[in-house]
Parts: C-alpha cells; structure tokens; sequence
C-alpha cells in the first residue's frame, strides 16, 4: 500500500502522489479473495477483473444413471453474451435409450490461451483433466469404465488422453481442462483415488449411502475456491452409475467425500481437483 507523500513533507526526495489504479497483482489477489458467484439459475452472470476474453471448464460431479443400456451423458454451456462474453447457460443432456435420474457438473471460469505469436508456456505447466461427456454402448459383462488425463508436459504443450477400461464400450467422451503454469502463488492441484466405500455407522436402511473421504491439507494457505470434477470412473455394469462428489472446504484444508447409493458398485473413481488459495 501506498500513501501520498505531501510536497512540504520531503527534502530530498520526489513527491509520491495518491494511487489511483490497481496493479496486475492486485486484480488477481481481488479475483482470488472475491471469485465469481455462479447462479443457481441456468443463466450466469460473472465478472472479470482482468478484462479478459473467457472460456469454460466443465467437469461433472454427480450421476444417476440406468444401469444395461446405452449411457450417454453431456454437460455444456451455450448462449455467451456475444458483446461481454459476461452470461452464458449451462446445459445438461442424455440422449434417447439413456435414462438420467439426475445429473450434475460444476464450471470454473479461465482465460483464454494465448494468442499464436505467443509462446504457450514459460515453464512447464499442470493440467487438471474432467470428463465433461461421455457415450457408452452396452454390451453384457462389459464394465462403464473410463479415464481421462493429460501427460507429456512441457514448454510447448500437453497431450491428453482418454481411455476405455476394462472392456468397456466407450462410443466418444469429451474433456475440459485446466492449465497453468507449475507452482504460481496460491494454486495447487492433484488428483485423488476412491476405492473403498462404507455406509455411515448406524445406518441400517436397505440401500444406504456409502461413502470414500479423503482430506486434503494446505499448510499456511487459505483456501478461497475450490475446483473438483470426475476425471476417472470403473463401474460394475449390472447395477445402476451413482455418484456424487461433495466438497466440505475448511480454512486450510478441504474434505472430497465420493458416495455412491443404493445398489450402485462402484470399483473406483478419481476426482481431480484445484484449489485457488491466498
């Protein structure tokens, strides 16, 4: 912070004048500290306090799906504000032979890439990978099962990848990805394994919730947004897809409770996440 300096104050020094404008640093700690506030509504408002041209990254959270039938499932925005690129509505889909009991994804607002005479990295940089669609077909035995991620980091870019497990029919899948370059202030990312889901002690229904917690700490950083979307998923195929990820965010911490329901097996599932911290 900087305070003005009155010219009858100093002898020998120049005259420092009130501030008027706000560095780039600052505009990014504001955006940290006071981040979009996305609407419950289909149509989103947000503001940029960089003034910069946006894009969306798209993961699914949460998933009921009918279980020996085709499975199709897409989350994806449309309608932006052609002028601000301020609005825009966020869409979720199944195709016909789907059955979608409910469905649900989160959006984390980023830049754009940068333009082609700029080159993309100066360091080498980390993505964070979530399935935004997928398409299977059903074949008997065959598992749902599916993983998206990025390798190959460097200077220059990135590839990702998309695989089908375990026998399944995947038909096509659809990814949104964060990148950034590694070890920015107050930005950590990472991804975190499910495998072992237990019911809560004490309940005794006949299809109880059963759920994988998994803590992550933060040290000295306060965790202001976080970011978390299914990037990996390994089903039986004889019994319904349900899942859904939950976050519970602490000062310097944060929980990832992945829970599944009902007659659901779920073998495994990864979530990636990012956690945007001051």
């Amino acid at each position: 912070m900087i305070y003005s300096i009155f010219p009858r104050w100093p002898t020998n020094v120049d005259i420092v004048d009130w501030p008027d404008e706000l560095s780039p640093a600052n505009k990014m700690l504001i955006g940290r500290v006071y981040p979009p506030i996305m609407s419950t509504e289909s149509k989103v408002e947000i503001t940029d306090p960089l003034k910069k041209d946006l894009e969306l990254a798209i993961g699914i959270t949460h998933f009921d799906l009918k279980a020996k039938t085709n499975m199709q499932l897409a989350a994806y925005p449309d309608s932006w504000n052609p002028s601000t690129k301020s609005t825009f509505n966020l869409h979720l889909s199944s195709k016909k032979g789907t059955t979608m009991f409910s469905a649900g994804f989160q959006a984390c607002i980023k830049s754009e890439k940068p333009s082609k005479d700029e080159k993309p990295f100066k360091n080498v940089p980390r993505v964070v990978v979530w399935l935004q669609a997928f398409d299977f077909e059903f074949q008997k035995g065959n598992s749902y099962a599916v993983n998206a991620y990025a390798e190959d980091e460097d200077c220059d870019g990135f590839t990702i990848h998309v695989d089908a497990l375990h026998g399944a029919r995947l038909n096509s899948a659809m990814v949104s990805w964060v990148v950034y370059e590694q070890d920015p202030p107050g930005i950590m990312s990472g991804r975190l394994n499910f495998e072992t889901f237990k019911k809560r002690q004490g309940d005794n229904s006949k299809w109880p919730e059963k759920h994988c917690v998994k803590l992550k700490k933060l040290g000295e950083w306060q965790l202001t947004r976080l970011y978390a979307g299914v990037s990996k998923f390994n089903f039986d195929p004889r019994w319904n897809l349900r899942m859904a990820v939950n976050v519970n965010c602490q000062d310097s911490s944060f929980e990832i409770d992945a829970c599944t329901w009902a007659d659901s097996v779920c073998n495994s599932v990864e979530v990636s996440y990012i956690a945007v911290c001051i």
